[in-house]
């Protein structure tokens, strides 16, 4: 009966903030993207991995109730709809007890949704950015390989290495990207993990940032390539923004669903859990690999089935002669129309735009100013600016100095 009361009571008392330290702390996490609009939280909707990260952070008491996003917060990389993770980072200021660590991988995934699991968690300075102290991201792309010519992709592949203006393999934001160069440090075509069908390969690039839809839309140029629709060499070509091709062609991007965002390189980082939590983890990915792939087994028996019984079937004519598919059908991509360039673009900003726009530009003015400052003194510590998956709005970052240092032509040649 006592204890009946004191939990009565507890429940009823509001849990004070006050009273708690809080410090930064770094949380790597993994989710399947198929279900969420996308990581970043949005106003319109609650199926996003942040706003069910936000609330099971509240549901804990690691951040306060009344904080619609916890205090210092970044990420890394913003994925969008239907693109999994499986080393997602965020950092943000939560709560730590006054006698040791807490278990945040045990704690959170207790209460967070079955397709998202904290797997690490570090103590990071106050200076620390997840997006803009990251040394790099890794993607990958699962495929069937079917009829693609894996070589020909292996080639065309070596092509996006390097230093170069991605802006025809990518979706143009003129109001917060200025530039489109993009360092990829490597990107392979190979055979997926070991006990996976022989026809799954993977994509996987490295590389220190990239654009809005940049890693989908090359994957679809080296998926045209592969099938035997384009020429390698289409990729030097979209690469050269200056002479073969100054603004993007029409094509349509790879699909969401075979995309991950694989790793954020933090090499400084040392990633914690308890033995415990993080073998349910991997107990608990297990078992949805297990269920996961009953349905395509499924899937298949009826397709094998379908096309047995299809002799057998009285199939009538509609009348008339069938139409081709459209999609056999291929217009070369460089035959096709263009995309408004990057001028274009900027010339028909008005508005709330426009105006975005300049703030931006006024901002990295002050910004470039004090860095050249600092620069000639000797003593800047910064990093260029990370581009994402998908660029923050300017309402939502925030200014960070990470420790990598460059010299100034570095830092310029990014800005």
């Amino acid at each position: 009966m006592k204890d009946k009361k004191k939990k009565k009571q507890t429940e009823g008392r509001a849990f004070d903030m006050s009273k708690y330290d809080r410090r930064h702390i770094a949380l790597k996490f993994s989710y399947i993207g198929t279900a969420y609009q996308g990581l970043a939280a949005q106003d319109h909707t609650d199926e996003t991995v942040e706003a069910k990260l936000f609330a099971s952070l509240k549901r804990v008491r690691l951040i306060g109730e009344d904080e619609k996003m916890p205090d210092m917060y970044s990420r890394c990389g913003r994925t969008d709809k239907g693109v999994s993770a499986l080393g997602q980072v965020a950092a943000c200021n939560l709560r730590v007890n006054k006698d040791g660590d807490m278990d945040y991988v045990g704690i959170l995934n207790r209460v967070l949704p079955e397709d998202i699991r904290v797997t690490g968690w570090s103590h990071v300075s106050d200076d620390f950015s997840a997006r803009f102290t990251c040394s790099g991201r890794v993607y990958k792309y699962f495929f069937l390989k079917g009829a693609k010519d894996i070589s020909r992709m292996q080639e065309a592949a070596a092509l996006l290495v390097g230093e170069h203006d991605f802006r025809n393999f990518a979706k143009l934001d003129v109001v917060n990207v200025s530039n489109f160069v993009r360092e990829i440090f490597s990107f392979t075509v190979s055979k997926a993990a070991p006990g996976l069908s022989e026809e799954v390969y993977v994509l996987t690039i490295t590389g220190t940032a990239f654009l809005y839809h940049q890693v989908r839309c090359m994957t679809a140029i080296l998926f045209a390539i592969g099938e035997g629709l384009e020429d390698v060499d289409l990729v030097s070509k979209l690469l050269d923004v200056e002479g073969a091709c100054p603004a993007k062609p029409c094509y349509m991007m790879a699909p969401d669903s075979g995309l991950v965002l694989w790793d954020c390189l933090f090499p400084s980082v040392k990633w914690t859990s308890t033995a415990d939590a993080y073998n349910r983890v991997v107990a608990h990915f297990a078992q949805h690999y297990t269920a996961a792939m009953i349905r395509p087994m499924i899937d298949g028996h009826i397709h094998k089935h379908l096309v047995q019984e299809q002799q057998h079937m009285n199939l009538v004519s509609t009348g008339g002669k069938e139409k081709p598919s459209e999609e056999s059908k291929h217009v070369k991509i460089l035959s096709r129309p263009v995309e408004k360039s990057y001028k274009q673009k900027l010339a028909d900003l008005s508005g709330s735009k426009k105006f975005r726009l300049e703030a931006n530009i006024q901002k990295c003015s002050k910004k470039r100013s004090f860095i050249e400052s600092m620069l000639q003194e000797g003593d800047a510590e910064v990093e260029p600016t990370a581009g994402e998956d998908e660029e923050e709005p300017p309402s939502k970052r925030r200014e960070y100095m990470p420790r990598t240092a460059l010299s100034e032509s570095d830092w310029l040649k990014y800005h």
